[in-house]
């Protein structure tokens, strides 16, 4: 499935709000420079060391609504290779 941008920037803006409202304030400093994934719809999430962690997520939910977020970093660059093929 592809995706319109609109369809991105939804997602994007509901992971992001519910990353900045429940999330961040859990974390603390060591969980700096980690990686979080955030299924924008039911709002799962998983926290890990690598870009991997999407795969964790993924395979639980096989969900197409998954943002992959760095803390406290919020980067808007693509996922790598790897995660682009194989999550779509």
């Amino acid at each position: 499935m592809i995706n319109t941008k609109i369809e991105s920037s939804e997602k994007w803006s509901k992971a992001l709000e519910f990353y900045g409202s429940d999330i961040k304030p859990e974390l603390t400093s060591e969980d700096d420079g980690r990686y979080i994934v955030i299924d924008a719809e039911t709002k799962e999430w998983e926290i890990g060391d690598t870009e991997d962690v999407m795969f964790t997520l993924w395979d639980q939910t096989h969900s197409s609504n998954l943002v992959l977020i760095r803390h406290p970093n919020i980067n808007t660059g693509r996922l790598s290779f790897r995660l682009s093929q194989t999550i779509k």
